[in-house]
């Protein structure tokens, strides 16, 4: 893999499913959540002769690109997977459809009863995973309890543990990432959605509930907010704070 994928890469950033195949989703693009590629949504994609439309075109590029998604974890430092070479190595042999005699072979001529034990205790540490996941969920629940929450508008394209912020956490963020200085000043963009999504909340309380603007006007409510105010109203719109008429005239705060 890629090293500086590696780098762009935070697997703690990510839910399961993103971490299966590879691609987030929003209202208005697939991005590859190894190396960031965009893949908007009503662009058509030219891949290998092929015209494919966006999330077919994002499929294949991971396919292509990164080796699919298997390969992208198992390529992952040790300290992070968990996995050693070995390891790696029959679980992509495994992945493959390779025999225990194949795998047992390109190893070096293990035992073909060493690989079957490695299958085996693959089973038992994703049971143990599963686990893990359930005990962690449940953990997050009973300390949320009795918190309050922060809400987002009803047109959010995500509904998941992204959007469970407290107004505590949210406070924290928002000291974290901006600056009064006479105005919002937003210092830098995090990485992170749950985080993001607390930014763009507070950047959008910037523009009033009953006013349509023209693409200008959302500009120039956010070029003293941040420099890259041009990423800042994208993702406002592709979490749908923003909505947008189609050819771009007009700009509305949805509720």
């Amino acid at each position: 893999m890629d090293m500086d994928h590696v780098t762009k890469f935070r697997i703690s950033n990510e839910t399961l499913k993103e971490l299966e195949t590879g691609i987030r989703e929003t209202e208005g693009t697939f991005v590859c959540v190894v190396c960031g590629s965009l893949f908007e949504r009503g662009v058509v994609f030219s891949v290998d002769g092929r015209l494919l439309e966006a999330s077919r075109a994002a499929v294949e590029h991971i396919r292509t690109e990164h080796g699919g998604m298997l390969t992208v974890l198992l390529g992952l430092p040790s300290t992070v997977s968990g996995l050693s070479d070995v390891q790696q190595r029959i679980i992509s042999g495994m992945g493959a459809g390779c025999s225990d005699r194949d795998i047992a072979r390109e190893l070096g001529g293990k035992a073909e009863s060493t690989i079957r034990n490695h299958r085996f205790q693959f089973r038992r540490r994703l049971m143990e995973a599963k686990i893990m996941v359930a005990i962690g969920s449940l953990l997050e629940r009973n300390e949320m309890d009795g918190q309050e929450f922060i809400s987002f508008h009803k047109s959010m394209p995500i509904h998941d543990e992204r959007t469970m912020t407290t107004r505590v956490e949210a406070e924290k963020v928002l000291k974290k990432y901006f600056r009064q200085n006479g105005h919002l000043v937003l210092i830098r963009f995090p990485r992170k959605e749950k985080e993001k999504l607390v930014i763009l909340k507070r950047v959008v309380e910037e523009f009033d509930l009953e006013c349509r603007y023209t693409e200008k006007e959302v500009n120039e409510i956010l070029k003293p907010i941040c420099e890259d105010y041009v990423t800042v109203r994208r993702y406002l719109i592709e979490y749908r704070f923003l909505g947008r008429k189609a050819d771009g005239s007009e700009y509305w705060v949805n509720e």
